[in-house]
């Protein structure tokens, strides 16, 4: 019987890789928070993994995709030192 494997999560900085791994269907959710130390980060939740394979393995996605994601991930950051943001329907403050 196969189980089905729990996502898993990990944080990142990087805006341009965090827009990135969300053109992935294998990421459920990319969050940006706002930690302590005042750099925002990304959570990533989903196989977080096999996303990063597919891109070290130069795996084709849509340059748009990419482009609106990073452009998001951006604006997240911008945002989060300010007054916080709503992304993907997530509030954060």
């Amino acid at each position: 019987m196969n189980k089905k494997q729990q996502p898993t999560e990990q944080i990142i900085e990087d805006a341009i890789l965090a827009g990135i791994l969300e053109t992935f269907s294998e990421i459920t959710d990319v969050l940006p928070q706002k930690p302590p130390n005042g750099r925002v980060q990304f959570r990533i939740i989903g196989d977080v993994k096999s996303a990063l394979d597919k891109i070290y393995q130069n795996h084709p996605i849509g340059a748009l995709d990419v482009l609106k994601a990073i452009k998001s991930a951006r604006q997240a950051i911008f945002s989060l030192k300010g007054n916080g943001y709503e992304w993907n329907g997530h509030q954060t403050r």
